[in-house]
Order: C-alpha cells, then sequence, then structure tokens
C-alpha cells in the first residue's frame, strides 16, 4: 500500500515508511485509492546515520572526501527540514543536531575550523537569501574522538584485528538525541564533591531518553600523545547567516554526555559477547567486596574459590600451548538461576546476554588462585561496573576505598566462569536493506587496549581509501563499556501491597507498583558489542512466525489425522465421548 505523508504547508509528498498515519482517500481514475496520511514526520525523518571507513588518511581531507561521501543520505527531505528540524513552529525549542565521532588518526580534520561548516552546509538546507520571518538555523555539534568505529556486521570475526579508523555521524533534530536547548544532556553533571580525573578520558552515555534507564557508556580515546589532553571531547552551537554557519559558542573538554542514539527504540538491546563457561553455577559460600573466599560444590562440599577453576585453566592454557589465560565471573542472584534451572540457555553469543537481562553483572577475575593460609583458593574480582569521569576529594578518600571494593561476592549468590571463545557463530545473517540514511545498526562494543597502537598517516603518494556504511553509527572502547539495565523488580505486586501497609509505608503508596532494579556492569571481553540492528531484527522476528505457521500447520495435521481415525473406528469415537462425559460429571475438589 502506498503512503502519503501531508505537509499543511507544502501539500502532499510520497515517503514510503511507517509511523502514525490517518485514512486518507484519493480518487484516482474509477478506482479510490486507500492511502496514508502521516501526522507526524515519518522516523526516516528524523535520524540520519552514516559511518566512514577511513584508510590511510592525511592531515587534511581530500577532494574525494567532500565529493563522493553521500551526504544526502544524511541530508532530511525538505518538507520536513521545515517543519520538523528547522523548528518554524516553536522557535527557540527545536533545531538541528550533529554528533560526530571519530578516530584518533583523523583528529587533524577537527582542528581545522573549516571542517564542520563544511559538514553542516552538506547535510543542511539552507539560502543564502533568507525570508524575513524564518526564525535563525542554530545547530549543535558534538565531537568526540574514540578508539574505533564499530562493525556494521559480521560481529565476532575481528579478533586479532585493529581498530577501524574513521568517522561516524548522527544527524537529527536537537531535541531527539540531547533533549531541548536547555537539557541537563548538554551539560555537565554535578559532581561537587569532585574533582576532574587529570588523566582518566572523558566518557559518553547513548542512551534512550531521559526516562529509559537501558544505557551504554562508553569511555573516549586517551588523546594524550595527540593533543595533551586525556580526551577530546567538544560542543559547540552554530548559527547560519548569508548561506554561511558562523561559530556562536564553544565548549572545549567536556569530561561527560550523553546521547539519545537509542531514542525510538522499543525492543530490547541485542548483545554479543564471545565467551564460553568452563565451569557450571556454583554458589558463594564466603566472600566480602570483591573477593570470594568459598564456593559450595556438588553434594554440599564447601572449599577454596578457586580449587574447581585452577583446574579448567590449566587444561586450557596446554590446549592453547601454554599461553596465558584471561577468565571472567559471570555473578547471578540465586534465585533466577534456580528458576532457570530445568530450561537452563544454549551456550551462543547471546548466553552472557540472557544472564544480564536477568540481572546478572559479569567482570574480570584479576588475580587469584594458590597461595596457603588465610589466602588459599581466593579469588579477587574487577570491582568496577561504573565509570566515573572524576577523583573524590582527600576528605573522602577513605570511604571511596571503601565502596570502590563494590559487593560483587555477597553470600548466596550464583557464579560461573568463563573464557574467551573467538569461534562462536556470528548471529542471523544480516539481510539487504536499500542504501537510505534510515537507522540500519547502532553498535557500541569493546576491543583489545590500543594505547600500544601506533597510528598510521599515508604519505604524499598514497591514496585515502574510503568505505561508507549508510544508515550505520556505532564506536567501540578498548577501555571496555558500561551497560545499564533497567528490569522488573522480582517482588510481586502482593509482597509490595504488603510492604505498603505497614505502619512506615503511607497508605497512599498501596497501589504503586514496586519500583524497578537497575543492574550496572563493565563488559571488557574483547570483541563484544550492545547493539540493534533492524536486519537482524527483522530476521528473528520472520523466523518466529516461520515457527509458529510452521506449529500451526503441524496442530492441523495432527486434528486432521485424529479425526480420521475416529471416522474409521466409531467404536473409538464412542469410548472417547464416554470417558469425556464421565470427566465432565466427576464433582470438583
Amino acid at each position: 500500500m502506498s503512503r502519503l505523508w501531508i505537509s499543511p504547508s507544502r501539500g502532499v509528498c510520497l515517503r514510503d515508511a511507517l509511523f502514525r498515519h490517518a485514512s486518507h482517500h484519493v480518487k484516482s481514475g474509477k478506482k479510490i485509492i486507500c492511502r496514508t496520511v502521516y501526522t507526524t514526520p515519518p522516523p526516516g525523518n528524523r535520524y540520519r546515520q552514516l559511518s566512514v571507513k577511513v584508510t590511510d588518511n592525511r592531515d587534511t581531507p581530500d577532494a574525494e572526501f567532500w565529493s563522493d561521501t553521500p551526504w544526502h543520505t544524511l541530508k532530511p527531505y525538505k518538507h520536513a527540514w521545515e517543519k520538523y528540524w528547522k523548528g518554524t513552529h516553536q522557535v527557540g525549542k527545536y533545531h538541528p543536531g550533529l554528533v560526530i565521532l571519530f578516530t584518533p588518526s583523523l583528529l587533524p580534520w577537527l582542528n581545522d575550523d573549516t571542517f564542520i561548516p563544511k559538514i553542516l552546509k552538506k547535510v543542511s538546507h539552507i539560502s543564502k537569501a533568507g525570508l524575513e520571518n524564518d526564525p535563525p538555523v542554530v545547530y549543535d555539534v558534538m565531537c568526540a574522538c574514540v578508539d574505533g568505529i564499530a562493525p556494521e556486521e559480521h560481529y565476532g570475526t575481528f579478533h586479532e584485528q585493529l581498530a577501524t579508523q574513521g568517522i561516524s555521524f548522527l544527524h537529527s533534530p536537537s531535541f531527539k538525541i540531547f533533549g531541548y536547548v536547555n537539557s541537563p544532556m548538554l551539560k555537565e553533571k554535578d559532581d561537587s564533591d569532585k574533582s576532574p580525573s587529570p588523566t582518566k578520558p572523558a566518557a559518553i552515555t547513548f542512551g534512550k531518553g531521559h526516562r529509559r534507564l537501558d544505557h551504554v557508556t562508553v569511555p573516549l580515546a586517551n588523546t594524550i600523545f595527540q593533543n595533551g589532553k586525556p580526551s577530546f571531547f567538544q560542543h559547540t552551537r552554530w548559527d547560519a547567516k548569508d548561506g554561511q554557519y558562523i561559530l556562536r559558542k564553544k565548549w572545549d573538554d567536556k569530561r561527560w554526555g550523553s546521547i539519545f542514539a537509542f531514542a525510538g527504540i522499543n525492543k530490547p538491546l541485542f548483545s554479543f559477547l564471545p565467551a564460553r563457561p568452563v565451569t557450571p553455577f556454583r554458589a558463594i559460600e564466603s566472600g566480602m567486596g570483591n573477593i570470594v573466599r568459598e564456593l559450595r560444590f556438588d553434594g554440599g562440599d564447601v572449599g577454596p574459590a578457586s580449587r574447581e577453576l585452577e583446574t579448567v585453566v590449566s587444561e586450557i592454557s596446554e590446549s592453547l600451548g601454554g599461553t596465558t589465560v584471561d577468565i571472567w565471573a559471570l555473578i547471578a542472584p540465586n534465585e533466577v538461576v534456580s528458576a532457570v534451572a530445568e530450561n537452563m540457555p544454549e551456550h551462543g553469543p547471546e548466553y552472557v546476554g540472557f544472564w544480564l537481562d536477568k540481572g546478572a553483572t559479569i567482570c574480570r577475575v584479576v588475580s587469584g588462585g594458590g597461595g596457603w593460609g588465610p589466602k588459599q583458593g581466593l579469588l579477587s574480582l574487577d570491582p568496577q561496573t561504573t565509570y566515573t569521569t572524576t577523583e573524590a576529594s582527600s576528605e573522602l578518600s577513605t570511604e571511596r576505598d571503601v565502596t570502590s571494593l563494590g559487593s560483587l561476592a555477597q553470600p548466596g549468590a550464583s557464579i560461573q566462569f568463563l573464557a574467551i571463545d573467538n569461534d562462536l557463530p556470528r548471529p542471523l545473517a544480516a539481510r539487504k536493506l536499500p542504501a537510505i540514511g534510515e537507522r540500519k545498526s547502532i553498535v557500541f562494543g569493546a576491543i583489545p587496549s590500543t594505547i600500544d597502537e601506533i597510528l598510521k598517516v599515508s604519505s604524499e603518494g598514497q591514496a585515502t581509501k574510503y568505505n561508507y556504511r549508510v544508515g550505520h553509527f556505532g564506536c567501540v572502547s578498548g577501555s571496555g563499556i558500561f551497560y545499564s539495565r533497567d528490569r522488573p523488580n522480582p517482588v510481586g505486586k502482593s509482597k509490595a501491597d504488603a510492604v505498603s501497609k505497614s505502619p512506615e509505608e503511607p497508605a497512599a503508596n498501596s497501589n504503586q507498583a514496586p519500583p524497578s532494579l537497575i543492574t550496572h556492569t563493565k563488559i571488557d571481553l574483547p570483541y563484544s558489542y550492545i547493539y540493534m540492528d533492524g536486519r537482524v531484527a527483522s530476521q528473528r522476528k520472520q523466523d518466529f512466525e516461520e515457527r509458529t505457521v510452521l506449529r500451526s500447520r503441524m496442530l492441523i495435521e495432527e486434528q486432521k489425522r485424529l479425526k480420521e481415525r475416529l471416522n474409521r473406528f466409531p467404536k473409538s469415537r464412542h469410548i472417547l465421548n464416554k470417558n469425556q462425559t464421565v470427566q465432565q460429571d466427576q464433582p470438583k475438589e
């Protein structure tokens, strides 16, 4: 069915997209064709994404970058620009926004004051002679230097490869990805009792919106050798005047920012963590902070935490020729493990993600095993579950040292140990979509540390190569990513009501649902990704529908065979009906 989007000021414009719509009849010859009228802009007119892989770049972009890059995929339609980007109906609140993520090799490009204005002219609609009543065009631009550009697909096939160098764009109305002009997303966090760390890079949190708590925090690249600073994170605001963009305000050295990269996506995010379990879940018998002391093994036997793991690690190391084996711990609430004990998920790329969605935490085992006396068999876990760019004041240093140990090793929780698995199958083969500037994929991931990588800049005689990924946005970090997940509270409604009726709780809160629980975890397993891919989602939905249809057909065939059998043997029908009558006549207990 064809679909129309009607702009009140510019008449009818054709657009193939799905959004809120109303029926509209258009007479075509002798037939009445039912078409769709969009009351709000189609999704493709609100979010535009493009990633460019750059190989052997120079200190300045060449002519091919400006001429061959598909800038039109980032440029909104004219009618959408006038109404929903430029903001003719609410001046001062709605204006365009642009996010530019780039790798350290392209930092000289951003140091050029003409680079951003050239891009803004490529992706916007401005004229030299503006109308008298036209509101001014204001652009919010966020630029950040990251360790690498995220892969578009083939997750899990990039191990032992260097980070992808390039640049990634996200273009949208500013309020969609930053909030309004005075939104706290454009301001720094209020950490009055802390001071910025001189060595920690800044970070960006990519989420779904103000009230959506699922988000991914990505530390930026360390640029101390490029610009003498721990990171590069800049926010600028531009005005259009006489067909040119003029810098109005500039915020350098930002420490934190939030971007609603997943805005408008109501589905859960996908995950790919290349890990395999090397031990079963064991209950933590004793531990404190980030130290696991004892585990409960089969038969109720209690022993040192590293007893089972030491044997497994030795076997893995021997199979790999004596190399070092990195181990991670998956810690889940005991009630969650017990609930799925009879239906444990299969080992695969989303095995860890299954547990993360249920409140589990993954962390690296930093040391442990061996020893003697009180320290025998202890395991030390990485206590970091959230990222901070600040340092506590000296007065709070003691309290900080205690709280920094975390509470991972809680007695009663279940723990399972994981090792890297580079042989996992990648997610379902991505379907080919038309090359349009809509959101195909958003990917954030972790890669091995890039601190020792040497940046390569092409020589004068070597041409720069570009590889364009339309509809793709994302980045990776050599410091890991930090994933926060909002999940339902396991406390039932009846229990919540009982608690609300206690003397400590006012009666007015008796109808309130129990608050949701937020779990935080650091993901530093190399080549792990948290992502949303429309192609994978579409294929999984189609596979689910095909399985549903197959089950329905099997049920229909079963009913047909049963009916034929009853028709062939009338006595069986009589016995079946008699049994059903007896069951109906039996009194209920």
